[in-house]
């Protein structure tokens, strides 16, 4: 669900924020409490590496990502003293039905099975984050170190929009 800032729909990154951070938030403060008074507990939550770097087109999802990393950021800093562990996961491209619909043509994406294996054994591990595919994941971190214009047009080359999406 892709939009250009142009044609922006309020009401979209409403559903991604809803979607991605406030319904996060509001499960951890019910869950939390019981975990903390059983002195102990796991949490693994999904964002992704588009939460990493803002990227065109994207401003909502990449927003609502972060702010979902943030979150459980806060909840590991506070409670980890209570015994409760938190993984992130910052996945990238994952071969769903969400994602065959993505206007964007991607140039890899990843078997569901294989991030979700991924996934297992990192909570298992219960390993404060997890960044897949690797190749992916070091670009985004090159990518930090650009200057800004540099970075801003590379992320735009490789987004690749399709011509209609800014009028919506």
């Amino acid at each position: 669900r892709a939009q250009s800032l142009l044609a922006f729909d309020w009401r979209q990154a409403r559903d991604d924020f809803s979607v991605n951070a406030l319904s996060n938030l509001v499960l951890l403060s019910r869950l939390v409490p019981a975990m903390s008074g059983r002195g102990g507990g796991h949490v693994t939550a999904v964002a992704s590496l588009a939460a990493l770097l803002g990227l065109p087109y994207e401003a909502a999802y990449s927003s609502s990502k972060a702010a979902l990393a943030t979150i459980v950021e806060s909840a590991r800093a506070e409670l980890g003293p209570r015994g409760l562990t938190f993984t992130i996961v910052y996945p990238g491209f994952v071969d769903t039905p969400m994602f065959r619909q993505n206007v964007f043509k991607h140039t890899y994406s990843i078997p569901a099975r294989e991030a979700a294996e991924r996934i297992y054994v990192g909570s298992l591990e219960r390993r404060p984050e997890l960044r897949f595919p690797s190749g992916e994941y070091a670009k985004l971190r090159v990518g930090r170190f650009l200057p800004a214009r540099l970075r801003d047009r590379l992320a735009r080359q490789a987004m690749n929009p399709p011509k209609d999406i800014e009028s919506g």
